[in-house]
């Protein structure tokens, strides 16, 4: 989900018997051996790293070749196959049996390049908002009551759902952790957050999001929900002053609509600078926001307090554009394009991801055979 700044968070709502097979391969790699265990199973930005260069390693043994700083940059359609693909610098790749676009979330120009040759892709529901800050101390209060003393960093799950259409949820909590900066292209600011194996920040975070659909988007194209999402943190970049520092704000002073006059410490490292937060989101998303805020502090006292910081923008909860595939896995446009994991809009994290990554290759091998 958050690529190169993910934590390794390992929970999903998904029960299926290869989940199994996927835990025991990353403590395989050199992941923490309690993952294979633990209820909620974290890895830990410090040690996610090595966990991939130990795949890629073992990857490149089996005769894998990897092509870093390359990019896709023209794919030849013919009939309802590809045939040739082109890299950035030139090479060719001739008569592909299969190709797996795995690409992530982010890859905001390989959607445009589907468009061009003609790729089905939908617009998709995902969500938008925050990410909220407290301090840890906070959260174990909340949590752990009156016992605090060796039970590690608590954490929250908090929903507010206003109807069918409109929920708010707390995403990708990150107990100890921090706010890093995780915006993947020049002139548009996102937040994500991540935790160490330790989760001994002093700082514990989430998103603040609230779902988002077509009728939200500017118009009823494929990537409607990608511009839509382009937008708000193209404002996100222009509230921080066209910089990356976090656009900021107290959650007592967005409830009353006003900028914070100073903020409270932060894991963000760049800086915070103070800024109105309502100027991201249209009224309607704003006022449900407040509506959770005010609904989550009855559950738990001091979370829209004075100590709790909202930081904008929280807008890669997933991804918003989903690529047509069949019950074979592959595109009904082209026999041998296999769309798959979270850019291709099937997956949500980690373990969906490599599981729809399981999925894909099982088909691709049934095709093969």
């Amino acid at each position: 989900g958050a690529g190169t700044f993910s934590d390794g968070k390992l929970t999903t709502r998904k029960n299926h018997p290869w989940t199994r097979l996927i835990l025991n391969l990353l403590v395989d790699f050199g992941a923490p051996k309690d993952i294979a265990i633990a209820g909620k199973p974290h890895i830990g930005s410090d040690r996610l790293r090595a966990v991939i260069i130990n795949f890629r390693k073992a990857l490149i043994k089996m005769g894998v070749q990897f092509h870093f700083e390359t990019c896709i940059s023209k794919l030849d359609v013919q009939g309802q196959r590809i045939v040739n693909v082109q890299s950035s610098d030139g090479r060719i790749f001739e008569n592909p049996d299969a190709i797996i676009w795995a690409t992530g979330h982010s890859a905001r120009d390989s959607f445009e390049l589907l468009r061009k040759n003609n790729i089905t892709m939908q617009a998709k529901a995902f969500a938008v908002g925050f990410r909220i800050e407290h301090p840890q101390a906070l959260v174990n209060q909340w949590q752990h009551r009156r016992i605090q003393d060796n039970v590690g960093a608590a954490d929250y799950s908090l929903a507010y759902n206003l109807n069918e259409e409109r929920s708010v949820y707390s995403f990708c909590m990150c107990p100890g952790g921090q706010v890093v900066c995780s915006s993947s292209h020049k002139g548009y600011h996102v937040v994500n957050g991540m935790s160490n194996y330790a989760r001994n920040s002093v700082f514990a975070n989430a998103g603040l999001v609230v779902k988002v659909s077509q009728k939200d988007f500017p118009s009823n194209d494929a990537l409607a929900g990608l511009e839509f999402q382009k937008t708000i943190e193209a404002k996100s970049f222009n509230l921080a002053q066209s910089s990356y520092l976090g656009p900021a704000q107290r959650v007592v002073d967005y409830l009353a609509t006003r900028k914070s006059k100073d903020l409270p410490a932060s894991s963000y490292e760049p800086g915070l600078i103070s800024a109105d937060l309502s100027q991201l989101y249209p009224k309607e998303l704003n006022a449900i926001l407040k509506k959770s805020l005010k609904t989550f502090e009855k559950k738990f006292v001091g979370y829209a307090g004075e100590h709790a910081l909202l930081i904008g923008c929280e807008t890669r909860t997933s991804s918003p554009v989903r690529i047509s595939r069949n019950e074979g896995g592959f595109s009904g446009d082209c026999v041998n394009f296999y769309p798959c994991g979270e850019g291709a809009g099937y997956a949500g994290g980690i373990i969906s991801a490599a599981l729809d990554g399981l999925y894909v290759a099982d088909k691709v091998l049934a095709r093969v055979k």
